[in-house]
């Protein structure tokens, strides 16, 4: 399963619970600019830009499952 929370001008949408984390394998961060990543501190951290995960995302998601 996949969740994705976004974080623009228009601020938060859909905002992962400490749950979706503590149930994920591993966080992928594709940001352009940095973000707070303490809610992620026990979990494997994959980072990428916005463009990398947009044009590649099988890539970027097979890269950060380790595969």
């Amino acid at each position: 399963m996949i969740k994705v929370e976004t974080q623009g001008a228009m601020g938060v949408e859909n905002e992962l619970t400490s749950t979706d984390i503590e149930l994920a394998d591993v966080v992928i961060l594709a940001v352009d600019v940095s973000v707070d990543e303490s809610r992620f501190s026990e979990k494997k951290i994959y980072k990428t830009s916005t463009t990398q995960a947009i044009r590649n995302a099988k890539e970027v998601l097979l890269n950060a499952l380790g595969k």
